[in-house]
């Protein structure tokens, strides 16, 4: 009861510990290994052979001792997250006026890894409204800690709504992300209150 109460403690602390998980399996790995070295230190005690006991102490030591270790420079953590978001609309006169002009911009990054995320879909939602697909463009950038990051903007063609925002109106946009190995994560952002431009 002792060591089957240890090794849930020990999860739960290890949840709170970097580039380590908290698992079931880990626990009861934990457990089994507790009842074997039970087995085997009563064998000891009824047989008394030394030969028999050594061989079967060394093996459950190396058995102990298979578990991987993880290599924290080749590490690969799927963990985008939304760096920093903002969001305008476009009140200058031009020539070709085709409605309200939306600008934004939003980073992503990739946590603690420097892989390079591509963007799948952009959607947007109009204060709490439906998301619907649009257009948008990329580029990539270096952040102030030496990571790449992925910049999201407005596409030069693309209306994103057909009247006006008020100015009470917010947006939300949601990202749909996918790494080198296929992973895939969805984005989303805060609603953001558009500023003016002029």
């Amino acid at each position: 009861m002792f060591f089957s109460t240890y090794g849930v403690t020990d999860e739960l602390h290890q949840k709170f510990v970097p580039m380590r998980s908290c698992e079931l399996s880990d626990w009861v790995a934990d457990i089994a290994g507790v009842v074997i070295g039970m087995f085997i230190v009563r064998f000891v005690i009824e047989r008394k052979s030394i030969m028999t006991t050594s061989i079967l102490l060394v093996t459950f030591l190396f058995a102990c001792n298979t578990s991987g270790k993880i290599d924290t420079n080749q590490k690969s953590v799927f963990e985008p997250k939304i760096v920093s978001e903002e969001c305008w609309t476009d009140h200058m006169p031009v020539l070709d006026e085709r409605g309200p002009r939306l600008g934004f911009q939003i980073t992503i990054g990739n946590g603690k890894t420097n892989d390079s995320l591509v963007v799948d879909k952009l959607l947007i939602s109009r204060t709490g409204g439906e998301f619907n697909e649009k257009s948008f463009e990329t580029r990539y950038e270096e952040s102030a800690e030496g990571k790449m990051v992925i910049v999201v903007i407005q596409a030069r063609d693309e209306k994103y709504f057909s009247e006006t925002l008020n100015d009470s109106e917010k947006v939300q946009f949601r990202i749909i992300v996918t790494d080198k190995k296929g992973m895939r994560k969805t984005l989303t952002t805060s609603e953001i209150k558009p500023y003016k431009v002029y």
